[in-house]
């Protein structure tokens, strides 16, 4: 069971920091209700925040709708989709992020979701993410 953790793991980790960010690192996403959001990178190997927020590049678009999960139909979420900014025969042509905000005792909000891509298994197969809300 943990060779398959870390396998899983390690493809995604090469899916969204190596291909999907273009070989960079994923830092995030901006999320604006009336434009489509986009994922933020920044190169590997910096260390300091100051380097980090100097360096961010914002690659691969999505649309964002409120509509039912495709984990629990019966309850909605918030969902991210790449269609739209894909060409026919890009590997991110079927992703999809699916997010639910979580308040935590303090009073902040963390966005937790799962991305997934039709051709790799689906809602089944889907990679875990996490994002709070920069001050």
């Amino acid at each position: 069971p943990s060779s398959k953790k870390y396998i899983k793991t390690s493809v995604s980790n090469i899916m969204t920091n190596r291909l999907l960010g273009s070989n960079k690192k994923w830092y995030g996403k901006t999320i604006n209700s009336n434009t489509p959001g986009i994922n933020k990178f920044h190169p590997f190997g910096l260390s300091s925040d100051t380097e980090i927020q100097k360096s961010i590049t914002k690659e691969q678009p999505f649309d964002c709708t409120i509509g039912p999960s495709k984990f629990l139909p019966e309850q909605k979420s918030l969902t991210l989709k790449y269609r739209n900014y894909q060409i026919p025969i890009s590997l991110w042509r079927t992703l999809v992020d699916e997010a639910r905000v979580v308040r935590l005792d303090n009073g902040a909000k963390v966005l937790i979701g799962m991305g997934f891509m039709t051709w790799s298994g689906g809602p089944l197969n889907s990679t875990p993410f996490c994002m709070y809300k920069n001050k």
